[in-house]
This record gives structure tokens, C-alpha cells and sequence, in this order.
């Protein structure tokens, strides 16, 4: 069941004792600006050697000065008109005509795939029960429900 409750006093203020502002003091963030940690960790990767500023780019050429034939930025604009009309020729009752859903209430397909299960031989309305007798029509010997529930107090 298990053991009777055991108070054990926190390091949190009692009642009364609590100062805000030197709560205020103890939680504000610090700068972070002037704190620098040493290495930390023995398992940490070590530092690559990279070039110093100013040496990162001395392998690099300056962009086009190895290209020797002429080069051209494509041809000049060509305005290919598409087929939307244009402004103040649009027809409204038209474009809602064109994209106004048809209704399917009434449309009926032919089946086209040749992928559909077969039609099954199944029973018409009305057949479904010709192989089923009336219930308890095929017992032969006497059937009760038991006695009837007696109450007894205790």
C-alpha cells in the first residue's frame, strides 16, 4: 500500500520570505558578449586548418576571363499571343457555360473494362429465404427456458 507521506523541505524561499527584486537580480539574462568557454570536451573533432581571411579565394579566376568566343544572353523578347481573349471581349455567359458542371443525376455508361469481375447468378427479389424453414421448426424434442428466477434475500 505502501508508506505514510515524508515531508522533505525544498531549497525553495518559505512563506514571507521571498524578495523579489533579489529574485529579479538572480534571473535576468546575462551578456553573453565578452564569455568564451575553452575546449570542453576531449571527444570533440579536431579544427581544420583553413586558410586565414583574405586566402579563401586563390584558386578561383575572375568570372569570363577563360571564356575566348563570343557569347550572347539569348535573343530579344518575341510576344506570342495565346488563346484567351482579349480585354473586353470576354463573354461571361459563355466561359460559365464551358466550365459549369454537368449533372450526373441521369448519366448512365456500358461497363468498357475488360477487367470487371463477372456478373454473379445471384437470386431475384423475393427468393432469398427458399432454402430457410420457420425458427424452431426442425426441433424434435421439448425445449424449456428454464425455471423461473427466484429471489432469496440473504
Amino acid at each position: 500500500m505502501g508508506s505514510k507521506y515524508i515531508f522533505k523541505p525544498d531549497s525553495n524561499p518559505g512563506a514571507g520570505d521571498y524578495d523579489p527584486d533579489q529574485a529579479n537580480n538572480q534571473t535576468l539574462s546575462k551578456s553573453r558578449a565578452a564569455h568564451i568557454n575553452g575546449e570542453t570536451s576531449p571527444y570533440r573533432r579536431p579544427k581544420e586548418n583553413l586558410p586565414g581571411p583574405g586566402h579563401h579565394d586563390g584558386h578561383l579566376d575572375r568570372f569570363g576571363s577563360k571564356v575566348h568566343h563570343k557569347m550572347d544572353f539569348g535573343n530579344k523578347y518575341v510576344f506570342k499571343p495565346d488563346r484567351n481573349p482579349p480585354p473586353g471581349a470576354y463573354d461571361p455567359e459563355s466561359g460559365h457555360n464551358m466550365s459549369k458542371a454537368k449533372s450526373r443525376a441521369a448519366h448512365i455508361n456500358r461497363e468498357t473494362s475488360p477487367y470487371r469481375r463477372p456478373d454473379e447468378n445471384l437470386p431475384g427479389a423475393g427468393h432469398y429465404d427458399g432454402h430457410l424453414s420457420a425458427f424452431g421448426a426442425d426441433v424434435t424434442r421439448k425445449i424449456d427456458m428454464g425455471s423461473k428466477y427466484e429471489f432469496k434475500p440473504d
